[in-house]
């Protein structure tokens, strides 16, 4: 370096790799440590980097970016005496453009230079520690423990490995993502391995039950100072990291956390290689706790500082510590700036709910001190008017815009009290009687309360993944194998896809073979008598069945459930797509799940005997859904049927996963039915008045007024991806991730509460390892009322906002053109979703004129397709989400990704064999018939799934179920199968090469 202050100029854009993958509270963070390495790399121009010192080092703002700005980083080196003073600040750019002219000041510290410095007695024998190692873990459980607290790491940034303890020493085994290990070369100090250093002694909390019992009540710490650091060498790709747990705490005498924390901890940390030869030693690293996530989400405004010793609350022990490490002079002013929640009897939250209280009940014409401030708004007798008029009320007197749902995302008193002395307390005043008790106090007791940290359930972080799950799920994706079902206007897969893609109507009045309307509906209805709705999406020959086939007598078929007859034939063909007979099937263990939630055919037969005296049935049996497809397939793995609402078909192919994840069977079958067989259902409904007077679902819209209902039935096919792939199995898509919650109490029975809805989002993001931001599309549950969808896109853009800031990149999808299909609404979610990321396309969403104002699109990570658009794969997946809540408070949501079918070239040959096989004359020749149909028009189909026709003659030779009337073709290439197969159903004998037989108890017959 010359003898003069020199400075070096380096841009950190909002998709850096660092930032991307390093998230804090949501906010992309450059992890201070980075700036050690940024150091070293500068100084290692004029130097031996093994030489350098740093010392003092002193983190002081971090670095964060936003799609609203850069960061222009300046990093000066001003020699004094025998060493240089290093400064780091940093400003925030948007091009060109300096979006503000204030420097943010990162780091600073002192830099040494020892000539020839020899490393002696530094080595370490890792292979010995981990012999003698009393326990360990995975550093998935170390993430595990961070994600808690809301700090996410992702590909570039996550390090990978295993933790050992001895004792009160650790040893952490890491080496980084294939991501990261492209740009080893380009760092001195990789920032992965230096941000998963700081981690060290973790495991400790593991080991008291912090993690791998429930969630986390700690709050994080980052690093704060380095006494001395030194590097001798770069880092490899395996590092070996190494510390002690003294418990040496800088202990703060004067404050007493709720939580026991201490404000500061301190531990040594030792880096070495595979061989034991130390390579990094951090002397003293001091980390300080994070009180508050609104420490961090302010880095992304403009004139805040954050964190390190200007703005950490110390008590005068601590500061005289930290000085004595830093040489810094004490500062007078650090308990001016108050950012966090006071306790309970803080007079500005008391007068924040003394004005609740007066709105509240006014309402309710009671006196304010009769309300209860943590008793729901639901429960207190409000209702949803009531709600929106006390929103628009603060509106007004905090003069800008709510989002509508804030009294459904904070229910009560209490809660809604919290939010606006966090955010807008400046608009509230204080009584008299409050402030002068306030003067009162002593400012010792003033300051001790402001720095007390209360929970915030408004922002809670991505749930716990224990290390028990970890093992569990890791690597363990399941792969939907086949998929069948039947629709509004869809009698198979194929035409669902027609139906969505160009947003068909298919939306009627009731059949006749349901049930007769006239004097059953009128606009002006009559409650309990009369529907206010005649319309629905029904499903086609709903009572069309061939008992025969499942080897069911006709006499039984009449008294079985509709529903189950369905689930049958679903079941066949979902069985059938993926290319299996049962006799293969048979090496399975095999497990059903079923959603249901109708019990219609039961009402049908009541009212049946009612009227003639003659019993026909029982009517509907719930367990009968699943126990009798186990039964008809002899699957003796887990048989469940589910009951969830509307929730109910996405909960069953949830627990589905999760058993063939266990083990508890190798395959499943799961999804639901939903079909409208009596008036009384409509009845209900009217009643509770959430049909749709028009007869049209318009999700979305402004004019939403209530759902139509809809039929459907629909199965997967389930099997864990590696045994898929090793199997040679086509697969639709893969599930990455799930969960399921309930809402609680809320803000009444029937309204969805956000705050569970945010959680199972959250937990199923955290389950399947997927950033928001990698979300392509979420397929939402769509209730189709005014205030419903608010509600549900809410949730979701406060769980996408904790990550991100980018508006408008996500899909949002709704069937509104099919209606909604109550319990099997979840598993024609997932089949459109599928189908769209195999066609690569998005679907539009129907009946929508104006978005519904209580849905600010704008400022959300969400856009609504009004036609169907591409689905491109910048990342090369495709990843979408679907979300699903039942009527009584059951949540469900589901991450799923793509899957790129191998191209698997078949040998041609001179000739094929077509075989096709059906348990009737009649039946055979409708099997040719619609073979040739798919044949002739399903070009498109073919391509996008990778069939071929060599790969599906042999499926029908090996993965279909031979049946006593059966046809061979000898055919030469598609075209003379084509040709065959019309020859065959037309019934004509002039054509050689086709040949029909019959079978009956190993007896053959053939003829041509």
């Amino acid at each position: 370096m010359t003898s003069g202050k020199e400075i070096f100029v380096q841009l950190i854009k909002n998709n850096n790799l660092i930032v991307r993958d390093h998230r804090v509270h949501q906010v992309r963070v450059l992890p201070g440590v980075t700036f050690i390495d940024m150091v070293y790399r500068l100084a290692g121009d004029y130097f031996k980097t093994r030489d350098l010192e740093l010392r003092n080092v002193l983190f002081k703002e971090p670095l964060a970016t936003s799609d609203e700005f850069d960061k222009k980083v300046y990093v000066s080196f001003t020699p004094v005496e025998s060493y240089w003073k290093v400064e780091i600040k940093s400003q925030k750019v948007r091009g060109d453009d300096i979006v503000d002219t204030k420097f943010d000041e990162n780091m600073e510290c002192l830099l040494y230079y020892y000539d020839d410095r020899q490393v002696a007695g530094k080595e370490f024998d890792p292979d010995a520690f981990i012999q003698d190692a009393t326990d360990q873990f995975d550093m998935d459980d170390i993430y595990g423990m961070a994600r808690s607290l809301n700090i996410n790491h992702y590909a570039f940034m996550k390090t990978m490995g295993t933790v050992y303890q001895r004792g009160s020493e650790e040893l952490m085994v890491l080496t980084i993502s294939e991501l990261a290990q492209k740009f080893l070369s380009r760092f001195y100090l990789h920032p992965a391995f230096l941000d998963g250093a700081t981690f060290a002694g973790a495991s400790f909390n593991i080991d008291q039950g912090n993690v791998l019992s429930g969630p986390m009540k700690l709050n994080p710490y980052i690093p704060f100072m380095i006494k001395v650091f030194r590097a001798y060498k770069e880092l490899p790709d395996k590092i070996y990291v190494y510390s002690y747990d003294n418990s040496q705490l800088i202990k703060n005498r004067e404050k007493k956390q709720n939580d026991g924390q201490p404000d500061l901890i301190k531990k040594n940390i030792t880096i070495y290689n595979e061989n034991g030869k130390c390579l990094v030693e951090f002397g003293e690293l001091v980390s300080k706790q994070i009180r508050h996530q609104g420490l961090i989400q302010r880095l992304t405004e403009s004139g805040q500082k954050e964190h390190g010793y200007n703005n950490i609350d110390l008590g005068p022990e601590q500061q005289t510590q930290v000085q004595q490490h830093i040489g810094l002079e004490s500062q007078k002013e650090h308990h001016q700036q108050t950012l966090l929640n006071g306790i309970e009897d803080d007079p500005m939250r008391s007068a924040i709910i003394s004005d609740l209280k007066g709105r509240v009940a006014t309402k309710l014409n009671k006196e304010p001190d009769t309300i209860s401030t943590t008793t729901g708004f639901y429960d207190l007798g409000l209702d949803s008017t009531q709600l929106l008029t006390i929103v628009r009320e603060l509106e007004k007197k905090c003069s800008h815009e709510f989002y509508p749902t804030l009294l459904f995302e904070y229910t009560n008193i209490e809660d809604l009290s919290g939010y606006l002395l966090e955010n807008e307390a400046e608009h509230f005043h204080i009584d008299k009687e409050l402030d002068d008790k306030e003067e009162t106090m002593s400012d010792y007791i003033h300051e001790t309360e402001s720095l007390i940290n209360q929970e915030q359930e408004h922002s809670k972080p991505i749930p716990l993944i224990s290390g028990s799950q970890t093992q569990e799920t890791e690597n363990c994706d399941i792969a939907v194998i086949g998929l069948a079902g039947r629709y509004p206007g869809a009698s198979d897969l194929w035409d669902l896809w027609e139906v969505v893609s160009k947003g068909k109507n298919c939306i009627t009045e009731v059949p006749d073979d349901h049930w007769k309307v006239d004097g059953f509906y009128s606009p002006d209805f009559e409650l309990g008598r009369q529907s206010i709705s005649k319309w629905g999406g029904f499903i086609n020959d709903v009572d069309k069945f061939d008992p025969l086939f499942f080897k069911i007598s006709p006499s039984e078929a009449e008294r079985l459930d509709p529903q189950l007859k369905l689930l049958l034939e679903t079941a066949w063909h979902t069985i059938e797509d993926a290319g299996y007979s049962l006799k293969d099937l048979s090496r399975y263990i095999g497990g059903v799940y079923v959603g249901v939630m109708n019990d219609d055919y039961t009402w049908v037969s009541a009212e049946h005997y009612v009227k003639s005296g003659h019993y026909i049935s029982p009517g509907s049996y719930a367990h009968e859904l699943a126990n009798r497809i186990s039964y008809a397939f002899n699957f003796q793995g887990p048989s469940f049927t589910v009951e969830t609402a509307c929730s109910s078909s996405l909960t069953a192919i949830h627990l589905a996963r999760l058993a063939v994840m266990r083990g508890d069977c190798q395959i499943a079958l799961a999804g639901g039915v939903n079909i409208s067989l009596h008036r009384s259902k409509y009845l209900m409904l009217s009643g509770m008045r959430i049909l749709s007077p028009e007869g049209k679902e318009k999700t979305f819209d402004a004019k939403a007024d209530g759902y139509v209902p809809g039929e459907g039935v629909g199965l997967v096919l389930l099997k864990k991806l590696e045994n898929a792939v090793a199997d040679g199995d086509h697969i639709y898509g893969v599930i990455k991730g799930s969960a399921i919650n309930h809402s609680g109490t809320g803000s009444g029975k029937f309204i969805p509460n956000i705050k569970p809805l945010e959680a199972v989002v959250e937990q199923s993001l955290a389950e399947a390892r997927v950033h928001p931001e990698l979300l392509d599309y979420v397929e939402a549950h769509g209730t189709g009322t005014v205030l419903g969808d608010p509600v549900e896109i809410k949730a979701l853009a406060n769980v996408f906002q904790r990550y991100t800031s980018r508006k408008g990149y996500c899909a949002l999808g709704s069937k509104a053109n099919i209606g909604h299909l109550e319990s099997a609404s979840g598993i024609c979610s997932l089949t459109k979703v599928l189908l769209s990321m195999k066609f690569g396309l998005v679907p539009m969403c129907t009946n929508i004129e104006t978005i519904n104002p209580g849905i600010p699109i704008q400022t959300f990570p969400f856009y609504i397709p009004t036609e169907t658009r591409k689905w491109p794969k910048p990342a090369g997946q495709r990843i979408a989400a679907i979300n699903s809540f039942g009527v009584g408070g059951s949540n469900c949501f589901m991450v799923v990704s793509d899957y790129e079918q191998p191209i698997v070239k078949s040998e041609k040959k001179k000739r094929q064999v077509v075989v096709l096989s059906a348990r009737t004359k009649e039946g055979l020749s409708d099997y040719a018939r619609r073979l040739r149909e798919y044949f002739v028009k399903g070009d498109e189909h073919r391509s996008r799934f990778r069939y071929t026709f060599e790969n599906m003659v042999w499926t029908l030779q090996v993965g279909r179920e031979a049946m006593e009337h059966r046809l061979a073709i000898d055919v030469v290439d598609e075209k003379d199968m084509l040709e065959k197969l019309g020859a065959f159903i037309e019934g004509r004998s002039d054509v050689s090469g086709i040949y029909q037989g019959y079978s009956k108890e190993k007896k053959v017959m053939l003829w041509n």
